[in-house]
């Protein structure tokens, strides 16, 4: 009986300076993330293209692509991600393969290119994310275990349909606003201002600490006031907008912050980003009280969008409690898995 032919992977660089390159990119991204999950959420072309293109705040993307025989075009992708302030030993590697050339040994070329690459960088402990659901279980599950890395938590995607009904809102702000006294909310659409950029930052850097990660090693993060510009520069490039909601202490602190992005006009979603609030104001509704404010102006904002979403890790039961009060429901699940190399 004949064996299985495996054509040659060959690796390299993509170019980021060609946009049919870049648009070859996208697609491999989109279409694998989309195999078996036609509703699986995926970044912009804009924010694909402005991510690979660089500079980003504070953090490094770079992506090859494969090529096989007889094939014309890419085949398939990695790209490795890298905080360039802080984590320096850590870093997540995403490796995307057209349905129709996996199971031939490209997603393997492809990962081991970036892991040396990481590994040349001094990048010891790579994270990579897995679809867990369907029949994407064992595969992806297999593929990642196949190649050393073990599975150290779930993250779970939660979606929320919009518009979020005006009552709602109404009554989990009365339910928290007699344990916020001394603590006054404010909003705002686009960049942080200036005046409440570094105790954004101060606040934020925490999450990666506070939020659970399995057993992951992760130090706080040191974005800092330039950096956030920087990201709000590259928000409004690429067709989106932030929109923010903080907790201000009654010594003019912040206290807690929530923030979503709008995405560009042809998407149909909004992504929740950070919710924080500060360990010395815990206690006091502030996590209920940032979403529903900024949930308010994000229905005037965006009155298009058809969904909300975010992602937890699934042992984080304090905010998804918060967010299923709102409505939010389990779309999705992430194993994300590491490996730890010399």
């Amino acid at each position: 009986m004949a064996g299985t032919i495996v054509p040659m992977v060959r690796i390299r660089d993509l170019n980021t300076t060609d946009d049919a390159e870049v648009r070859a990119y996208y697609d491999i991204y989109r279409r694998a993330e989309r195999d078996g999950n036609p509703d699986a959420r995926v970044y912009s072309y804009a924010e694909t293209a402005a991510s690979v293109r660089g500079p980003s705040a504070g953090m490094s993307f770079q992506v090859s692509v494969a090529e096989v025989d007889e094939v014309a075009g890419p085949v398939g992708a990695v790209m490795t991600i890298g905080s360039t302030t802080d984590n320096l030993r850590s870093a997540w590697v995403a490796v995307h393969v057209l349905p129709e050339h996996t199971g031939n040994g490209v997603g393997t070329a492809l990962l081991a290119t970036g892991e040396q690459r990481m590994a040349e960088q001094g990048r010891t402990e790579l994270t990579a994310e897995f679809a867990l659901q369907g029949d994407r279980v064992e595969r992806n599950r297999g593929f990642a275990e196949r190649h050393g890395y073990r599975w150290t938590y779930n993250e779970v995607e939660r979606r929320l349909p919009l518009p979020i009904d005006d009552g709602l809102l109404d009554e989990l702000d009365a339910e928290a606003r007699p344990h916020r006294t001394g603590y006054r909310l404010v909003t705002f659409d686009g960049p942080v201002p200036q005046q409440w950029a570094q105790g954004y930052c101060d606040v934020n850097n925490r999450l990666v600490l506070d939020a659970p990660h399995g057993d992951l090693e992760v130090e706080a993060r040191r974005r800092t006031p330039e950096l956030l510009a920087e990201q709000d520069a590259e928000i409004n490039a690429s067709g989106r907008r932030r929109v923010s909601a903080l907790a201000i202490a009654p010594d003019g602190s912040v206290a807690a912050l929530s923030s979503c992005v709008i995405s560009d006009p042809d998407e149909e979603s909004v992504d929740q980003w950070a919710t924080v609030v500060d360990r010395a104001h815990r206690g006091h509704r502030l996590g209920m009280s940032v979403k529903v404010a900024g949930y308010r102006l994000l229905r005037d904002l965006a009155p298009d969008k058809r969904y909300l979403q975010t992602g937890n890790a699934e042992t984080n039961r304090w905010m998804i409690a918060i967010n299923e009060a709102f409505g939010f429901a389990v779309h999705s699940t992430i194993g994300v898995f590491v490996k730890r190399i010399d």
